[in-house]
């Protein structure tokens, strides 16, 4: 170890000597400190800031280091070296009431030497149990033939008999994703409709069809 300091301690009077921009050595120990920064950042779930979240910092395929993110949503690794990236953080949620997985990831990061590197918000998407996608089976246009209605977390769909395919909805990452569906008559007038549920919302979406296939989504003051 004494031989270590000695060598750090030489090096460090060259630079004195040859006139060179000296190191920093903030722990006092004769030798120069590896260049760090602080990797700071949010989570963040349909605009909400998610505590508790698992996020880690990755590095040559390697997890670099873990935390759990504050009750504001955020997180900060200390002092992660300067010289290693490019790097990506990964953030990962269960929801301890519905037990729904979600993910999100930064894109690839290089360090600066500003002291801090902010890469903003990591956006989590579902993905348990919601992209395995609901379909749910009726006849919707009155051809005897049975049809489907279908959701993924970013989409809502019809599929009739026919083989026709309707796109009625799509959701942004800032929106509810799509989950479970049921068809009924909800306005009396003989005609199926849909209630559509949206995950982590307290009432479904009502869409209303015409006994063609078709449906429009009903105002919520409707």
């Amino acid at each position: 170890m004494r031989h270590g300091l000695a060598v750090c301690a030489l090096a460090s009077s060259l630079f004195l000597v040859l006139g060179l921009a000296g190191c920093d050595d903030d722990d006092n120990d004769g030798c120069c400190d590896d260049e760090t920064t602080d990797v700071v950042g949010r989570v963040v779930l349909l605009g909400v800031p998610i505590a508790n979240a698992n996020v880690r910092i990755i590095f040559g395929g390697f997890i670099q280091d873990t935390q759990v993110t504050m009750t504001d949503g955020t997180f900060k690794f200390d002092d992660y070296p300067e010289d290693w990236d490019p790097f990506f953080v990964e953030a990962f949620f269960v929801d301890p009431i519905s037990l729904n997985e979600y993910t999100g990831v930064s894109p690839s990061f290089l360090t600066n030497e500003s002291g801090a590197t902010n890469i903003g918000d990591i956006i989590l998407v579902q993905t348990f149990p919601a992209t395995a996608g609901n379909v749910v089976s009726a006849y919707l246009d009155g051809d005897g033939l049975e049809d489907f209605v279908g959701t993924y977390p970013d989409s809502l769909f019809v599929l009739l008999s026919d083989g026709g395919l309707q796109l009625l909805a799509k959701a942004s990452l800032t929106e509810a994703p799509f989950g479970p569906i049921a068809i009924s008559d909800l306005d009396g007038d003989g005609n199926k409709d849909l209630a559509v549920t949206r995950i982590g919302t307290p009432e479904p979406e009502v869409w209303i069809g015409d006994a063609s296939g078709k449906f429009v989504k009903k105002d919520d003051d409707g």
